[in-house]
């Protein structure tokens, strides 16, 4: 099966996994129903539960509250939410539950101020809860920056959701060079390129140093071509560009000797 594409455009928090064992008697069986989905299952189990500890009764809230979300009973999910983090104020679970409703009902200002106030460090409440990590953590904050057209902010935090581009998805890597082109930040958009052109797929690779060169940006167009010089890339276009774009640069030589090669 192949892997679904992240982009900015549809991404969603992720629903918590529930794979944390072991956990206490009374959330094991609970967990393990959320785990695999049995959604009437774990409601059924969560209406003979009651938790000895706060952290429990936290935890049992915030099931409660990911049943009713899975379900569809969103203004039940929402009441649930809010009584978990009564008792389990920075608690992962009932937040990032309450930051995806917000998302989905496009309310991206307030699910962005709602994540933004919860540190990314912040350490889980107990075995039950489940943080972020930093890539999801910053992904969700510029998927919704970028819903709102805030261009920069949204490619900031893409570069602190990854601050390795090798590490990023390929359809975040393709945001992540549009809103550098857009915000005309030049060595982003060229960092982003040399990740995402290749030899074996030529015509990709092809539209993407054309944006760099509309941008003005041809010396270092020129570079990322001369990388995908390599046997089965059409040689005609690729010799017209690098010919184009010495020229342009001017690279006489280099010109004469691409249109001279064989």
């Amino acid at each position: 099966m192949d892997t679904p594409t992240i982009s900015l455009h549809s991404y969603h928090l992720p629903p918590p996994r529930c794979e944390a064992i072991p956990l206490s008697a009374t959330l094991r069986p609970i967990w393990r129903a959320l785990q695999a989905g049995r959604w009437r299952e774990a409601r059924t189990l969560l209406r003979a539960s009651g938790g000895s500890t706060t952290g429990e009764q936290a935890a049992l809230n915030a099931a409660r509250a990911r049943v009713e979300q899975a379900l569809g009973n969103t203004k039940k999910a929402l009441r649930w939410i809010q009584r978990s983090k009564e008792l389990a104020p920075t608690q992962w679970f009932a937040l990032r539950l309450h930051c995806d409703i917000l998302a989905r009902r496009h309310a991206h200002a307030e699910a962005t101020q709602l994540l933004a106030a919860q540190p990314p460090d912040a350490p889980a409440w107990g075995l039950w809860d489940e943080p972020l990590t930093q890539a999801t953590y910053y992904t969700a904050l510029a998927a919704w920056a970028y819903r709102q057209q805030e261009r920069t902010t949204a490619r900031q935090h893409l570069h602190s959701a990854y601050p390795t581009l090798n590490n990023m998805p390929a359809g975040l890597l393709q945001d992540l060079f549009r809103l550098c082109v857009n915000t005309e930040q030049r060595d982003g958009a060229v960092a982003a390129a040399a990740q995402l052109i290749t030899p074996e797929a030529f015509a990709a690779s092809d539209a993407l140093l054309q944006a760099l060169v509309d941008q003005g940006w041809e010396e270092a167009a020129l570079r990322l071509y001369l990388t995908l010089d390599a046997p089965g890339v059409p040689a005609d276009a690729l010799r017209r560009r690098i010919v184009g774009l010495c020229l342009r640069t001017g690279a006489v030589e280099k010109a004469r000797a691409y249109h001279a090669a064989p």
